[in-house]
């Protein structure tokens, strides 16, 4: 790859990061995806199909490490700033997981290299069969980030577009789905203007060999055979896509603000807390009592201004020691919020339970007896699943990395098995922990294989790990994704922000200030009702992706009948 296309791939990868918030341009996906497409496909076409499949690897992989460095890049933050591992090696660490993370992108455009130059040996022109191909690998290769290697989702394709049409969508398809047709039009449209380039290549490469000017060639347009066709293309495929664009943004806008799927039940207030504890100081023996009062002094305005029925939410690690470790007055404490009004209260904590460490959600409640020495007074808990690598797990062979890292680890063990939503008054409530609600598949099958079908979900997470960077609006686009995906309201309990509650359309009705100390109450309408990617997940998606791919292969077999005639 010549230096100019890999500057052109790299300006295109770093542009990915801006689709999604706190920016929100989501429109640059499709300029992203399509710019490196069309760079790909101006390049000198290779002869075999091993070259091809080497000019598509570099020219993924560049365009992938440009991605990740931009998105993910306050992983430093977590990594020297607050587990204080020296500059290079925090360096080194982001760069390496984003050069591996690269590495999925630069097979999807291996693969679509290859299958190009296969299409070019059989057929003139390019055929849009690649869009549907391309599109294919693009969404399965997202997944597989997801799943590898306990999986890394972030920035995936289809969660920058909560605040579109598009959205309308995530019920039925999931956010998979809106992946493959946001990469299936980039495709396309980077198809398209290629194929327009080499419609106009034959003069303006003339005109450049030949030293004549540009524009005196244009005017002399009218003497190339292939105007009208090129004419023609422009204005059916121009005049096609603003009719389907129009019919597509007011269906899609129907579908986005419907109440299909789910219906409604009650409307309940939770007071949330918000301790804003600093990540440098969380586990600090020095400072645990403090983070501890100020969480219970919130927790008591909460109940002070709490009505009946309402419930008190704290955020993950609100205590930060093991529950059956913490000092009996912690405890207490906590059970006595629960029983000044008879609310039920929730917390993240860690957790013991014969020898065996889980990182939880447990739920006190006014019935909960004092114990000194015993978890009975948990009436319920939920145990987190998918465990973020190197803070809850070492990997094997990593021994070495953690060793920098002057954190707090812990060996944590996995929940199993079907999950028992909260019963509050009757409302059934699905926890998750931290990064679980970026798991677009993960909550989706928890919802589906749940005991009791859940009316709301309720996310605790801790991210004074990334400081005040783009990882909490970027983590707060997920879950309302989630909720969207779903139909169930999502609420956000976290140490520093973003905290609030998430209606059924992954619409923000509440939200409290980031990186205050503070509690407040908000409001959420429970639902009930499974959604098409509740009930049946990836295989929407799976249905969308071989049918595209199938009426390609046929328009390629008919191009292809035709020119052998």
């Amino acid at each position: 790859m010549m230096r100019g296309s890999s500057l052109k791939v790299l300006f295109f990868g770093f542009l990915w990061c801006f689709a999604f918030l706190p920016w929100g341009f989501p429109l640059l996906q499709i300029l992203s995806l399509a710019g490196v497409l069309f760079v790909l496909q101006t390049q000198a076409a290779p002869i075999s199909w091993r070259l091809a499949f080497k000019q598509g690897a570099r020219t993924g992989w560049c365009y992938g490490l440009a991605q990740f460095l931009a998105g993910i890049h306050w992983l430093y933050i977590s990594l020297h700033d607050v587990a204080q591992m020296p500059v290079v090696i925090a360096a080194v660490a982001v760069f390496g997981l984003s050069a591996y993370l690269a590495l999925f992108p630069s097979l999807v455009f291996a693969f679509w290299a290859v299958v190009r130059w296969w299409l070019r040996t059989q057929l003139r022109g390019t055929t849009y069969f690649l869009a549907g191909v391309f599109a294919s690998a693009w969404t399965l290769a997202e997944y597989l980030r997801a799943v590898v290697f306990t999986g890394f989702p972030w920035l995936t394709t289809g969660d920058a577009w909560i605040d579109t049409p598009l959205s309308g969508l995530y019920p039925v398809l999931g956010t998979y789905g809106v992946s493959f047709l946001v990469a299936y039009t980039a495709a396309c449209f980077a198809i398209f203007i290629a194929n327009c380039v080499t419609g106009w290549g034959g003069f303006c490469s003339s005109s450049l060999h030949s030293g004549g000017s540009l524009l005196k060639r244009m005017m002399q347009y009218r003497q190339v055979p292939c105007r009208g066709r090129l004419v023609a293309s422009l204005c059916w495929y121009g005049l096609t896509g603003v009719f389907l664009s129009l019919v597509l943004y007011f269906g899609l806008q129907s579908l986005q603000t419907s109440s299909w799927f789910t219906s409604p039940l009650q409307t309940v207030e939770v007071q949330l807390v918000q301790p804003n504890v600093s990540q440098l100081l969380k586990f600090d023996p020095d400072h645990i009592q403090n983070n501890v009062s100020t969480s219970l002094f919130l927790g008591e305005q909460a109940v002070a201004s709490a009505g009946v029925g309402q419930w008190l939410v704290f955020p993950e690690t609100a205590l930060p020691v093991v529950w059956q470790e913490a000092p009996f007055v912690w405890r207490q404490a906590f059970l006595a919020l629960a029983q000044i009004k008879q609310i039920p209260v929730i917390l993240g904590a860690a957790f013991e339970d014969q020898g065996v460490y889980t990182n939880s959600v447990l739920l006190l409640d006014s019935q909960s007896p004092f114990q000194s020495d015993q978890s009975s007074s948990v009436v319920a808990r939920y145990d987190k699943r998918h465990l973020v690598p190197f803070g809850e797990f070492i990997p094997f062979g990593f021994q070495w990395f953690v060793r920098f890292m002057n954190i707090p680890l812990g060996e944590f063990a996995q929940g199993h098995g079907a999950v028992k939503p909260f019963d509050l008054n009757g409302v059934h409530v699905l926890p998750n922990i931290c990064y679980e609600d970026t798991f677009s598949h993960e909550i989706a099958e928890l919802v589906r294989l749940a005991v009791v079908e859940p009316h709301v979900l309720l996310n605790l997470s801790n991210l004074a790990w990334f400081g005040q960077s783009a990882a909490l609006e970027q983590h707060a686009q997920m879950s309302r994704v989630r909720a969207a995906e779903l139909r169930k309201p999502m609420l956000r309990a976290t140490n520093t922000g973003v905290s609030g509650a998430i209606d059924a359309w992954g619409r923000w009705t509440q939200r409290l200030p980031e990186y205050r100390a503070l509690s407040g109450p908000v409001k959420v309408q429970t639902r009930k009702g499974l959604t098409p990617y509740a009930r049946y997940g990836l295989l929407g998606v799976c249905v969308l992706s071989v049918l595209m791919c199938l009426l390609g292969f046929v328009r390629f077999a008919v191009r292809r009948s035709h020119q052998v005639q």
